[in-house]
């Protein structure tokens, strides 16, 4: 879908990047727990530290389960693989950032067209207004349907501008880091989206590899020097791109793959 033919909502108010405390949910998950148990047991745990029980039922309940159990609990497991593999933090944190945007359109499109629009211009800082014009931009073009308050506005730039922190896109002052896909992000994404029925060039043209600056060509060329590695074979003609999969499945490329 296009950008500006997306609906955005505010949900970002219930949580950034939460790195950390999402770490600290995979671990307490467990195949098969309801929504309820799961929870209780993060209440009870005291899992998450000090924080207020409503706190943690949204973390719980809006944040973590958004992002990663709305499709079923596959990829939370999945994760949780990736977990006892000692996948490095920076990987971990782009594949939170992946579906930390599907979960949420309006940074998925702050991140993939304005953020990348500022490096391909040579832009050292995000721009301190750069999250709030976005949002009034996105009402007036009717991406946000309903007029949001000056003071929700405000409160959804600072958590846009916390999320670019939190998954390592820019510092404090806004500066911008090196912000580079790792080639573990590009495989897992890949595997993913093919174990989801997706055919090869809807994978290699996947708008979350946008998130990273990557176009089309990008994405083949990164996967042609991945692939050497022998978790799968592709064949670039031009306009057709054909892959020939390893795994057999997505949990037995997680066990078979190295990073």
């Amino acid at each position: 879908m296009e950008s500006n033919q997306r609906k955005y909502n505010s949900d970002l108010l219930k949580g950034t990047g939460l790195i950390q405390e999402t770490l600290v949910l995979l671990d307490v998950y467990r195949k098969g727990i309801t929504k309820e148990e799961f929870t209780r047991e993060v209440i009870d745990s005291n899992s998450l530290g000090k924080e207020h029980e409503n706190r943690i039922k949204d973390i719980v309940n809006h944040v973590f389960r958004r992002r990663y159990l709305d499709e079923g609990e596959e990829t939370v497991l999945e994760l949780k693989g990736l977990r006892t593999k000692y996948l490095p933090l920076e990987t971990l944190t782009q594949i939170f950032l992946i579906y930390t945007c599907r979960a949420n359109l309006i940074l998925f499109d702050f991140v993939a067209d304005l953020f990348q629009r500022f490096i391909k211009e040579g832009n050292q800082q995000i721009p301190q207004t750069a999250a709030l014009n976005f949002i009034e931009e996105a009402i007036r073009d009717g991406r946000i349907e309903k007029k949001w308050a000056a003071s929700t506005k405000k409160k959804v730039s600072e958590h846009m501008n916390a999320c670019l922190i939190d998954f390592n896109i820019t510092d404090k002052s806004k500066n911008i880091l090196p912000f580079f896909i790792t080639d573990y992000t590009i495989n897992y994404w890949m595997h993913k989206l093919h174990f989801k029925g997706f055919s090869d060039d809807k994978i290699i043209s996947s708008e979350e590899f946008r998130l990273f600056g990557l176009d089309k060509n990008e994405v083949i060329n990164h996967a042609k020097r991945i692939s050497l590695a022998g978790h799968f074979i592709i064949q670039d003609a031009g306009e057709l791109v054909r892959i020939t999969w390893k795994y057999q499945s997505m949990q037995s490329f997680i066990d078979g793959s190295n990073y």
